[in-house]
Order: C-alpha cells, then sequence, then structure tokens
C-alpha cells in the first residue's frame, strides 16, 4: 500500500470569512483520523484542509459543506453546516472539539457536533498523509446488535493495529 505524504502548499484565499489563528487548546486526548471509526462521540482532533468539496442545500435550507481534512494518520470527509462551513480555507490549521463520527451513505464521516467548535490554529505547513481515506473505507456492523463494533472490509485497508477485524469504539 503505497502511502503519499506531504506538506501544504496550497495558497491562502480571501481572509474575510476565515477564522482567527488561536493558540491549539490545552486537551486531555486528540485523536487521529486514522483511528476513527463510526458512531465516535466527543472527538478532539487537529488536521490540515486539503481541499473544499461539494455544498449542497437540505430541505430544510441549510447549506451543508464537505472538505477534505487530513492529519499524518489519514484522511477524511469534514461536513460542516450553516455559518460554521463558510469559514475554513484551503491550508488552514484546524482544531475541532467536541466533534462525533458517522456513516453517511457507508461512508465515515467527520462532524462538529452540536455543541463542537473549530478553531484556526495555524496555516500552510502540517505534515499529512492521504491514505488512508478512511471516508472511502467501507464500514459494516458483523452483529446487528452491537452497534458498537465495526469491521472495515475495503481489501488492503490500513486500519492501525488491527486491520480488517473488530474493532470497539472507545
Amino acid at each position: 500500500s503505497t502511502q503519499s505524504t506531504g506538506r501544504s502548499s496550497v495558497p491562502a484565499n480571501s481572509q474575510k470569512n476565515t477564522l482567527p489563528i488561536q493558540q491549539p487548546s490545552d486537551q486531555p486526548q486528540f485523536t487521529k483520523i486514522g483511528e476513527l471509526r463510526p458512531q465516535m462521540k466527543n472527538i478532539n482532533v487537529v488536521f490540515i484542509v486539503l481541499e473544499k468539496g461539494t455544498s449542497t442545500k437540505t430541505k430544510d435550507d441549510h447549506l451543508v459543506n464537505q472538505y477534505l481534512v487530513a492529519d499524518p494518520s489519514g484522511s477524511i470527509t469534514l461536513s460542516l453546516w450553516d455559518e460554521k462551513g463558510h469559514v475554513l480555507e484551503e491550508a488552514d490549521i484546524i482544531q475541532l472539539k467536541g466533534g462525533y463520527s458517522a456513516l453517511f451513505h457507508n461512508s465515515l464521516v467527520l462532524y462538529t457536533g452540536r455543541h463542537g467548535s473549530i478553531e484556526r490554529v495555524g496555516e500552510f505547513t502540517m505534515t499529512f498523509s492521504e491514505t488512508p481515506n478512511m471516508s472511502k473505507m467501507e464500514w459494516t456492523q458483523p452483529d446487528p446488535n452491537n452497534r458498537e463494533y465495526f469491521v472495515a472490509v475495503t481489501p488492503g485497508a490500513s486500519i492501525p493495529n488491527q486491520a480488517n477485524a473488530k474493532l470497539r469504539n472507545q
């Protein structure tokens, strides 16, 4: 499995809607993107924004923006709703607190959560890896009575500690 790593050199876009740069907050535990599993809650993670994806409107007139984000352990789709979705720019380094992960059309997605927050803690320079892309893995629950166990079924998937085996959310 080939792993692409790099440093972002994406040019900064307009600064009118960006978040101010903050110092990273002290948090007891940060999760790496490569460790994310479906239905995790209260996730704290630091990542770089690689690219802005699609923007869609819901039936209730909410705007949903999607981004590809990454850290040294992998990448994932981040979905931000309404005003939170307008503030990220490519190459921003973001600290997300109080997020959660969920499956949307069998794709793992990272969300901010109702009381979650995002802070811009830097820009341009952060080592990252685009693989594994956690959103491109296929997830299944071998035991429908136990919603805490998931299996990644994508051939060749790189899962830390226990490739293609039962994983328990923490």
